[in-house]
């Protein structure tokens, strides 16, 4: 996938546009877990959070799971698949 974007259908935009959500602009991973209680009974779940940055421009890509391991491995998923 190309990072710039100079057309979108037939109307020229100008400027270059720089898709953030690429692989040379990751500038932080975030994984957490939390307890949650819902009527009496606990579990964790867990939440990541990809962060990119090209200039001015940025971009989040968020990830929900029931443990550490799932959300680390959508993550890593995301990252060697789809961008």
């Amino acid at each position: 996938m190309s990072d710039e974007v100079k057309k979108i259908g037939e109307v020229a935009l100008g400027p270059t546009l720089i898709n953030p959500f690429s692989k040379k602009f990751i500038v932080s991973l975030y994984v957490s877990t939390n307890l949650v209680t819902l009527r009496g009974k606990q579990s964790w779940k867990a939440t990541g959070t990809v962060d990119f940055q090209e200039g001015n421009t940025t971009g989040r890509q968020r990830f929900e799971g029931d443990s550490f391991d799932d959300v680390v491995f959508k993550i890593k998923n995301f990252i060697d698949n789809e961008l």
